[in-house]
């Protein structure tokens, strides 16, 4: 059944996102990029517990934190349920808490787009990851605004500043523990190894053996952790996701390398991680929930949307490809109008709940 004000809420998102976006690149305004960010924040705050599957779980898990019951608290690390506690005293209030986690999470990958804006098409960027990703961030917040991070951190990455990485996976880590898998972003960096300088290379070096040798001790505890995923088999078929891989392949083929050297590099890096965020999310149609491992790649789908209509229409075959996202983001954004996957529809106002006030 099609709900008017849902209907009415996220077309009018959505088209804000784009035409912001656009006017933000235009006027090369950063301060304009805020407008998004909030207005995206503002709708996942003002959200009643209805919208979203597990928003009435973290209304129990902040009320507990609130009333010092923290030992009633299961399955949430333990930093984040301290984050929570401090935030809490200062306002006891869900929907503030649900504001301040869209504001991190849009805002850190919102701006991570931005960062890129030579490379990709901002507005387009923004548009896709809007209708990607918007619904998701109500669901599994948590784990949400550790992927935000794990983008963000990526942008240290290109310059070089792998002390700073590994401390913003690690911030990650603070909200949700799976955010480990970030640091499989550093193995991109090893290709062009040739090209640093030597002590960039001595310090990437480092980090890499560090972080290997982590990886190998805390594997076991990783996999007896996350095992119960493994159980809860699904046996559904992943089309769109084969879809998703060969719309991508087709795309390199079709634009090829960039020729300068960073393009070549970030869209790679884009156009890496997308696949790898695909190939790792296809887990969901063979367990359960696994997917969600692949959601710290997945998200850079936006980056690479962006790219793709970043390309000049210097050939037909070009215009026909941005002709076929574009199709794939109508179907998604009506998806999201209909399907509530996510647990987004109906969306209410927190003042729509009966007895609110």
């Amino acid at each position: 059944m099609i709900d008017i004000q849902s209907i009415i809420i996220y077309l009018g998102l959505a088209a804000l996102s784009f035409f912001v976006a656009k006017f933000a690149e235009l006027t090369n305004s950063k301060k304009i990029v805020w407008l998004i960010v909030l207005a995206l924040s503002l709708i996942a705050g003002l959200r009643a517990l209805s919208v979203g599957i597990d928003s009435k779980n973290y209304n129990r898990w902040f009320e507990l934190i609130a009333s010092g019951n923290q030992n009633q608290v299961f399955g949430l690390e333990f930093s984040f349920v301290y984050m929570c506690n401090i935030v809490l005293s200062l306002w006891n209030n869900t929907n503030f808490m649900f504001f301040l986690f869209a504001l991190l999470s849009h805002g850190l990958i919102i701006f991570s787009l931005w960062n890129n804006r030579e490379h990709i098409s901002f507005r387009w960027g923004v548009f896709s990851y809007y209708i990607m990703f918007f619904a998701m961030s109500l669901n599994g917040m948590r784990q949400f605004v550790a992927v935000a991070i794990v983008i963000y951190a990526t942008n240290f990455l290109k310059e070089g500043k792998y002390f700073r990485f590994v401390l913003m996976i690690l911030a990650a880590t603070l909200f949700h523990l799976s955010a480990l898998v970030g640091f499989i972003c550093i193995i991109y960096e090893i290709p062009f190894i040739k090209n640093y300088s030597r002590k960039r290379k001595i310090i990437l070096i480092s980090i890499c053996c560090v972080i290997g040798s982590l990886a190998l001790g805390i594997t076991g505890y990783l996999l007896n952790n996350y095992s119960g995923y493994f159980e809860r088999q699904a046996t559904s078929v992943g089309i769109m996701m084969l879809v998703k891989i060969s719309m991508l392949i087709l795309s390199l083929v079709v634009i090829g390398i960039p020729v300068e050297a960073n393009s070549r590099r970030v869209c790679g890096m884009f156009a890496a991680f997308y696949a790898l965020g695909i190939a790792l999310n296809s887990l969901s149609y063979m367990f359960m929930y696994m997917g969600r491992i692949g959601l710290y790649f997945y998200v850079f789908e936006a980056f690479f949307i962006g790219w793709i209509f970043k390309v000049k229409n210097y050939s037909i075959w070009i215009v026909l490809l941005k002709l076929c996202y574009g199709l794939l983001l109508i179907y998604f954004l009506y998806d999201l109008l209909v399907s509530n996957r996510q647990g987004e529809l109906p969306y209410r106002f927190l003042w729509q709940l009966k007895g609110y006030f």
